[in-house]
This record gives structure tokens, C-alpha cells and sequence, in this order.
């Protein structure tokens, strides 16, 4: 993930990444697949309800 990604994220949206979520398919290369718009574009809900495929 670049700086300028990592910058958009709020406390909230990088918060609503539960323990489960994070081990139930998000890789380093899904992470770094995000492209600054589509984390600019995330609201908790979306963050939230994120599968693998979605991502």
C-alpha cells in the first residue's frame, strides 16, 4: 500500500477491519491491490461487508 493510500484511510474506516475479516482472506496483495480512489471511495458498512472476491 502507498503512502498517499494509507493517508486517505481514516481511524474509522482502518477500525472497522476486524481480527475475523483480516484472517478470513485479506492478503498483503489484496491490500495493495486498493488504488487511492477506491480507499478514498470505502464507508465503514463497505469495509465491513468486503469479501475476498469484492476486493
Amino acid at each position: 500500500m502507498e503512502t498517499a493510500d494509507v493517508a486517505v484511510l481514516s481511524t474509522i474506516q482502518v477500525g472497522a477491519f476486524t481480527t475475523s475479516q483480516i484472517a478470513n482472506g485479506l492478503t498483503t496483495s489484496d491490500v495493495a491491490a486498493l488504488t487511492t480512489a477506491q480507499v478514498a471511495a470505502l464507508k465503514t458498512t463497505q469495509v465491513s461487508s468486503l469479501t475476498t472476491d469484492q476486493v
